[in-house]
């Protein structure tokens, strides 16, 4: 079983910013995009384009955060939800002990990823 990062602390948030600013870039800019449950949905995709970073930068810069604890990811599909803060989510139990976790989410779109031309009034 894969042992979970400890929780991060606050004054852990500053060495970010020595140890990886483009890890530190990314953790601003999905608290500035998350919902009330501390959670967003966005494709790596959007990250490339809104940091201006390389999809190989922003995989790292997402395994630093998730491995100082910073943040988790957890799957719906094949849609990534970040969360910063999972003490909000809430497990519970269904038919045979399976878990399942409710949660709304900001889902962040790339124009770029659409498959059909988006049209603005």
């Amino acid at each position: 079983m894969t042992e979970l990062p400890k929780k991060a602390l606050f004054s852990d948030f500053y060495k970010i910013a020595d140890e990886n600013p483009k890890a530190l870039k990314l953790l601003v800019f999905i608290i500035d995009n998350i919902d009330k449950n501390d959670a967003m949905i966005c494709s790596y995709k959007v990250f490339e384009e809104a940091l201006e970073m390389s999809s190989r930068t922003v995989s790292r810069a997402i395994e630093y955060l998730r491995k100082k604890g910073f943040l988790s990811i957890y799957k719906s599909g094949s849609s990534n939800i970040f969360v910063v803060n999972e003490d909000k989510l809430h497990w519970k139990k269904a038919g045979n002990n399976f878990g399942y976790c409710k949660i709304t989410a900001n889902v962040i779109l790339s124009k770029n990823e659409q498959t059909q031309q988006l049209y603005h009034n």
